[in-house]
């Protein structure tokens, strides 16, 4: 039979190929997603891991200074940079607090909020760390 309608080329037909570039843009798509989600959880996890590190540095420079002096270290909503100095363009916050507990003992609280990367506004995100300093003293003296 010549001429039949029903004959079937090797080819693929123009619905075929639309299926088929529906299917791979929608592949694409969700990779594109995922690496997105990626960047974003590797982002916080890079703005806490500093955060961390700038209340740690606040502590160990407090350490160095003498029990009197504690006080000095107070501060309230300070923003720094990535190194902790004050920047007013800075992604962190810095609140310091030294409480007396007891006689010859503060407690230093240290918290740091982040600021958002897309609104770069200061949410509840923070990391926090405190510690506590002892005034040492040498041996009692002998009368």
């Amino acid at each position: 039979m010549t001429g039949e309608r029903g004959t079937r080329s090797g080819g693929f037909t123009l619905v075929e190929v639309m299926v088929a570039l529906f299917l791979f843009g929608l592949c694409v798509g969700g990779i594109c997603k995922l690496l997105v989600a990626t960047k974003q959880v590797s982002d916080q996890a890079r703005d806490h891991y500093v955060a961390v590190n700038i209340a740690k540095n606040r502590v160990e420079r407090a350490r160095a200074f003498d029990y009197d002096q504690l006080h000095l270290f107070e501060e309230d909503h300070v923003i720094v940079g990535v190194d902790g100095t004050a920047d007013s363009n800075g992604r962190y916050r810095r609140t310091t607090e030294v409480l007396t507990n007891a006689i010859d003992m503060v407690e230093m609280v240290v918290t740091i909020a982040i600021r958002h990367r897309e609104t770069l506004e200061f949410g509840s995100e923070a990391e926090m760390l405190r510690t506590y300093i002892a005034e040492l003293k040498g041996p009692p003296e002998d009368e």
